[in-house]
């Protein structure tokens, strides 16, 4: 029993070797066709892709449905939706909005053939308004005749005859005809109070005349032309079936499936009906489980859906069923097996509505490129890095894996396997690259052990060491086998290498010989030899092309990017490849596509901005039609050269990767292409990936105006319709800033739509865009643009026309075109208005010249008049003091017999009275230029008043009118200008006395009052009323009485009317004063003339026009000169003492002649013509005082003055100037320039004499005052700083040089460089000294100096101020102070 045991348990463990080594062979057998099913591209399980899932994720779908515009709609549980691809919106019941859909719940949707889509709610039936993106509830249509008998709505459809079949729940079918505005009813009455399951409506389908009606209570049949219902006959066995759905075939054939998981296939033929059972009730798993969605795919597929069965395909060749069962957490699973709905469309995508989940689409177009998911991994190379690839002489290929080896796929089986024997002895199996050589070798490069040459036959291996000074050593990139048959080595930091054969080595391909060369650290990452012999030699920081000398020599040239056309874009070489038909030279770079054609020098790049996916190109590949297929980081991409446009391609294309590797490409001798990535590889033939044609269209999705979406219809909303369904736009200026959305509506999951669009009138280029899908304009100007829009899948295929909107942006109503109507109206009447008023201001203008000439030429006259009269007055001013000087010597001399006296006093009247009227004339020229100002001064009015009015008193006493003055007060002090107010008086009393006749009457009133004066302020005031009884003023002229020249024509009556001056004077006196002057007249009766002056102080304010008058600087009447009392010795110079020297300097001869006359009595008297000649007098004679008039011809006064006082040798003579300017200006400018007194004409001889005999006293008194000081001071000698100078340098000089004996003037005239004369004068004038006496005076001082210190000797002193005798100092000391040195000691 125990061997026997023994031997059964020897043939079980047999039997499991067995086994186990047959599931060993089959788990290689399946890993091996599934890599080669993954290799040759079979298709994926389906993947299922949420559709906006932000908005439909957990909502429950009834049902879906896609309209003709392309839209797909969603009805829920609780809104309808809406989705364009992009966009998800919701439609939801507002009870306050009477345009919002019936109910949130949403049963069916149906469009009709007038493309109006109906939404079947739980609560009524709506149509949706395109237009104006709102719904109407048909119930509220008031044209119709009737109502819904139930508003619960299950489903829609449409009859033959156009009218609306309507499932309800509880209702029956409702029956709509939209031409007749009714409903009509198809239900069965209750039974016993119960309604019958025949009116609980799920679904209707319209075949020809018939209409098919599934119910809870089975099957019902009507005939569409009589409504009436029709035997069910050969379908009896589903008259009680509950049935669910019923969908058609496009062979006429119908399925019908039930709530408790039946399908079954009505087959129609001849009029009879057969029965398939496609799906009995436990086929999902479930008897319970109800078929709630039924539809058929564009490949006759049926797509079943239920309560918990998952999604289901019915094959409909082999009618197996192949169920897609929820997995949750699986992205590419449905999340659930609960399906409410299934809709196939047109374009083959299946949406899938669940309960609670949202939907899904399936894609069931083919994907272009075929593979697998990646595997659990029990096949290490399957989804691993693949870095290159070679194909041997047998059509074999040969991939290297990163990390794993060398894999080979066979070319005879077409299945890959790994070169395990090859492995097992690799060191390293970190391979970058492979190349089958010539002679079938196969060479590795490895990352660290250098190359690596095989025999595939005997599996040996031979490394081979590839080191230079570089830091790449043993690191290889890529591979190559040139024409010659020499192998190539780029390495990762040690430059370039090739194999020498001879030696069995590789070596350094670096020339350093060579000016260019590749270095021995370069990283080289591609090697190729074109057609022409040339090498391309790619780098990480540009391009080598290499040009062979001999042997393995060569001329280098290097490519980088330059910053002009025509260069390389991007420095780091990926791959080079020559285009075998056209050997034009193809280059990848990090920064896009380079294209070198044969035969030029010149690079043309092709980057993103021409629709690559990404700049990054790693693998190059190019087909025979001339396309470039590169693979990089993003993707497959293939370029166009003929179209210059690129079609990219990913994992959504059916790529096993995004991330393609550098160098991993080739074409296979049977042109298929493999392109290696970080996920294994993909194979396919150029030719088969075709472009996907392209149905559906671009719309406009919505307008936003400030951010705010416009709904159509809305108030102030530019839309009538909606966006979608508008062709023209108009906008006013306040919309002008706004925002279209646009979608293309496609909802392949691959299609990836790019979008390039332009506003036609402003927009110069197209503007490319994928992830947004809006266009945003501000501050547009109003204009009309057109809007336009196209769409493009990833392979460039357009979207039929592009999509165009007109868009007018109207002006703000000041910029329409009625508002520049306006505005030309208004310009136009503007330029009439202005060139009317123009005309008329060029007429003014006109008048006002004339007229301003006709001023100008009055004022011209007057002004000449003026100056005539003011130059006759300056011209009689000389004169009149030739008449008034001797006349009053005669008054004044004893010796005039008394006869003559009376004679004598009239004429000095008359020449007294013609100085009067000179001097009103020269006022009236000051009055006239504005130089007139008041000098004021306090003082008693009354008397002054009274002596004014006095030198009347002869003239009415001759002519016995009576002449009174009166005043109420004894005494009035006040301010005024005496002058000014005794020529007031004077002109006043002169019209009246003019103007009464003889034996008439004149008063003369003085009051005072408190008035207010032109500036406003209250003062007090004199009030002077001349009363007379002349002939009087006519009203009309009393207005221009006090005009310049103007004369009454009252004054004809007289035989002297006079100047036109008096009164004009008078008054710009009065008010010179600030005061007022008036008259009142009645012809032939009376004439008052009310004058009011202010005479308070604070009415006279100091200002430019007001000066208080101070100390008289000259004496105007000889009655206000008070002589002093002189000696008749001073006066006749009986004394001995030298008479002083006047130089008198006048044009005038007779008055010269007579100033010498009066002068040379008491003074020696010098005469010059004119100032020129004066100068030269004083020059040479170096008078003591200069008497000059002003207005003198050569150089006139005021020169000759300044002249005078800034010479050194002349600056200490006295100046005084005598004229007939009397202004105070003259004045301030004579004394300015250095005149010490200034006297106008006409003056008085007594008052010249005494001034000139003060100045003369007042020299004498300094002299006296300087020599007997003791401290010498300059400034007591003379007020002239000239002066000052030179006498402090004089004194400077003596006392600097006293001990000296020899001091003398030729000395000092050498110090103060002036000529001996010069100096004796100047000294002289200044001191009254001679020089000598000048020098001993200050020795004399000097000595008083150091007496005053006691601290030396007489004699020590006496020496020290430069005696040389003490005898002769104290002589000279006594004859200067009257003192001996000694007695001078005593008494200090």
């Amino acid at each position: 029993m125990v061997k026997k045991s023994s031997r059964e348990f020897q043939k079980c463990i047999s039997f499991m070797k067995v086994v186990r080594i047959t599931m060993s062979l089959f788990l290689l057998v399946i890993t091996l066709l599934i890599f080669t099913l993954s290799a040759s591209g079979q298709e994926l399980s389906p993947s299922f892709i949420p559709v906006a899932p932000e908005a439909l994720s957990n909502s429950s779908i009834r049902c879906v449905y896609k309209d003709s515009e392309g839209y797909m709609w969603f009805g829920t549980e609780d809104a309808l939706i809406r989705y364009d691809g992009s966009n998800a919106y919701r439609y939801v019941h507002d009870p306050n909005d009477r345009t919002s859909i019936a109910n949130s719940t949403i049963n069916t949707i149906l469009e009709g053939d007038d493309k109006r889509l109906w939404v079947g709610t739980a609560q009524g039936l709506c149509i949706y308004n395109r237009e104006l993106n709102n719904f109407i509830t048909v119930d509220s249509i008031k044209a119709n005749h009737n109502y819904l008998n139930n508003r619960y709505i299950t489903d829609l459809e449409f009859d033959s005859q156009g009218r609306l079949w309507i499932g309800t729940h509880e209702g029956g079918i409702n029956i709509y005809d939209p031409a007749r505005m009714e409903f009509s009813y198809l239900a069965d009455p209750p039974r016993e109070g119960v309604l019958p399951s025949t009116n609980f409506i799920t679904v209707l389908v319209n075949r020809g005349d018939t209409i098919w009606c599934g119910s809870r209570g089975g099957l019902l049949l009507y005939d569409v032309r009589t409504g009436k219902r029709l035997p069910l006959g050969a379908l009896q066995r589903f008259s009680n079936a509950q049935i669910s759905t019923i969908v058609p075939e496009k062979s006429g054939n119908m399925l019908i499936a039930t709530t408790t998981g039946q399908i079954t296939r009505l087959i129609s033929a001849g009029g009879r009906y057969s029965f398939e059972e496609l799906l009995s009730r436990d086929a999902l798993g479930n008897s319970l489980n109800a078929i709630l969605a039924l539809s058929i795919d564009h490949n006759g597929n049926i797509l079943v859906g239920g309560e918990s069965s998952g999604f289901n395909r019915i094959d409909q060749k082999t009618n197996k069923v192949h169920h897609l069962l929820g997995e949750e957490g699986d992205p590419k699973r449905l999340p659930t097996n609960s399906i409410h709905s299934i809709y196939a469309d047109d374009l083959g995508l299946i949406w899938i509505g669940t309960f609670s989940d949202g939907v899904f689409v399936l894609d069931n177009n083919q994907k272009k490129f075929y593979t697998r998911e990646k595997s659990s991994g029990r096949n290490p190379f399957e989804n691993n890095e693949v870095r290159s690839f070679a194909e041997d002489s047998h059509g074999n290929i040969w991939i290297a894996f990163y990390g794993l080896g060398l894999g080979k796929i066979d070319v005879k089986s077409n299945k890959f396997e790994a070169a395990v024997q090859i492995n097992r002895q690799l060191t390293n199996k970190d391979v970058t690259s492979v190349i089958s050589g010539r002679d079938n070798e196969l060479w590795l490069g490895t990352a660290g052990k250098g190359v690596i040459r095989i025999n595939p036959q005997t599996n040996q291996l031979v490394y081979y060491s590839l080191r230079s000074k570089g830091f790449g050593n043993d690191q290889v990139l890529c591979l190559y086998e040139d024409k010659t048959g020499t192998v190539w080595a780029g390495t990762w930091g040690s430059g370039l290498f090739f194999y020498d054969r001879k030696n069995n080595k590789f070596v350094s391909a670096t020339e350093y010989n060579q000016p260019t060369h590749i270095p021995n650290t370069a990283y080289v990452s591609d090697i190729v030899e074109d057609s022409e012999g040339t090498f391309w030699v790619g780098t990480l920081y540009g391009l080598y092309e290499l040009k062979r000398k001999s042997g393995n020599s060569f001329t280098y040239r290097l490519h980088i990017p330059e910053n002009r056309e025509g260069s390389i874009k991007g420095s780091q070489i990926q791959a080079i490849v020559e285009d075998k038909n056209s050997h034009d030279l193809w280059i990848g770079t990090t920064e896009g596509l380079n294209l070198k054609k044969k035969n030029s020098t010149q690079f043309l790049s092709y980057e993103m901005a021409t629709g690559a996916t990404v700049n990054a190109i790693r693998s190059i590949l190019t087909d025979k039609h001339g396309n470039v297929w590169s693979g990089g980081n993003m993707g497959l991409s293939k370029f166009d050269t003929k179209t210059n446009t690129f079609i990219n391609y990913t994992r959504d294309d059916g790529l096993k990767s995004n991330n393609f590797l550098r160098k991993a490409a080739l074409q296979t001798s049977s042109g298929k292409f493999l392109f290696g990535s970080s996920n294994g590889f993909d194979s396919f033939f150029p030719d088969s990936i075709r472009t996907t044609s392209v149905s559906g269209k671009v719309v406009l999705a919505d307008l936003k105006i400030n951010n705010q979406s416009i709904k159509p219809g809305a108030a102030d909303s530019p839309l009538k319709k909606h966006i979608s369904l508008t062709s023209k736009l108009e906008l006013s200026y306040d919309q002008r800033s706004f925002v279209i959305d646009f979608v293309a509506l496609g909802y392949s999951p691959s299609a990836n739509y790019t979008y390039y669009y332009k506003l036609e009138g402003f927009d110069k280029d197209w503007n490319c865009t994928r992830l947004s899908h809006s266009a945003t304009y501000t501050n547009l100007d109003p204009d009309t643009y057109v809007f336009v829009v196209k769409a493009a899948n990833r392979e460039g295929v357009w979207l039929d026309k592009p999509l165009e909107l007109e868009i007018t942006i109207r002006p703000v109503f000041w910029k329409t075109w009625w508002a520049f109507c306006i505005y030309i109206s208004i310009g136009l009447l503007f330029i009439y208005a202005l060139i009317k008023i123009r005309v008329e201001r060029l007429k003014m203008r006109n008048e006002i010249t004339i007229e301003k000439l006709k001023r100008e030429q009055e004022h011209e006259l007057s002004e000449s008049k003026t100056q005539f009269f003011t130059n006759i007055a300056h011209e009689f001013r000389t004169p009149l003091s030739l008449v008034l000087i001797p006349i009053e010597s005669l008054m004044e001399s004893n010796e005039v017999p008394s006869v003559f006296r009376e004679r004598i006093f009239t004429a000095y009247k008359n020449a007294d009275r013609m100085k009067r009227l000179v001097n009103e004339f020269l006022d009236f020229n000051k009055l006239e230029v504005g130089n007139l100002k008041l000098k004021v001064q306090h003082s008693e009015l009354v008397q002054f008043i009274t002596e004014s009015c006095s030198a009347f008193n002869e003239m009415a006493t001759k002519r016995r009118i009576l002449f009174s003055v009166s005043c109420d007060e004894p005494v009035i002090m006040g301010w005024f200008d005496r002058d000014k107010l005794e020529s007031v008086i004077f002109n006043i009393l002169s019209n009246a006395f003019k103007f009464t006749a003889d034996g008439g009457e004149i008063k003369l009133q003085i009051k005072t009052n408190h008035s207010v004066i032109s500036d406003g302020t209250l003062c007090r005031c004199i009030e002077l009323m001349i009363e007379d009884n002349g002939i009087g003023i006519l009203p009309e002229e009393l207005p221009r009485i006090f005009e310049k020249f103007y004369q009454a024509k009252s004054s004809a009556k007289i035989s002297s009317p006079g100047t036109g001056i008096g009164l004009s004077l008078t008054k710009a006196l009065v008010e010179l004063h600030r005061g007022t002057i008036t008259v009142e007249s009645t012809p032939d009766q009376a004439t008052i003339f009310t004058i009011l002056l202010p005479i308070s102080s604070n009415a006279y304010e100091l200002d430019e026009n007001v000066v208080a008058l101070p100390d008289v600087i000259y004496s105007k009447d000889h009655e206000e000169v008070t002589s002093s009392p002189t000696s008749e010795g001073d006066q006749d110079g009986s004394n001995g003492v030298d008479k002083p020297e006047i130089l008198v300097v006048e044009d005038n001869f007779e008055l010269r002649a007579y100033l010498v006359a009066e002068l040379q009595r008491e003074f020696s008297v010098l005469e010059a013509r004119d100032g020129e000649e004066g100068l030269e007098v004083a020059l040479s004679k170096n008078p003591d005082l200069i008497i000059s008039d002003i207005m003198m011809p050569k150089k006139d006064g005021i020169e000759f003055c300044n002249t005078i006082k800034s010479d050194l040798n002349t600056s200490h003579i006295p100046f005084v100037l005598l004229t007939a300017k009397a202004t105070i200006e003259d004045q301030i400018n004579g004394i300015k320039n250095g005149a010490d007194l200034y006297l106008t004409k006409p003056f008085n001889m007594r008052c010249l004499i005494e001034h000139v005999r003060q100045m003369i006293n007042s020299r004498r008194k300094l002299y006296a005052r300087f020599s007997h000081d003791v401290y010498l001071t300059p400034g007591k000698a003379t007020t002239n700083s000239l002066d000052q100078a030179f006498l402090q340098k004089a004194i400077d000089y003596v006392a600097g040089n006293l001990q000296d004996s020899q001091l003398s003037v030729d000395s000092m005239a050498a110090v103060l460089n002036l000529s001996r004369m010069q100096v004796y004068r100047k000294i002289k004038a200044l001191t009254g000294k001679s020089i000598v006496e000048f020098i001993k005076m200050v020795r004399m001082k000097q000595a008083i100096k150091l007496m005053d210190g006691h601290k030396l000797t007489l004699s020590e002193i006496a020496f020290e101020v430069g005696f040389n005798s003490a005898s002769y100092f104290t002589r000279c000391f006594k004859e200067e102070y009257g003192k001996t040195p000694s007695e001078y000691l005593d008494h200090a």
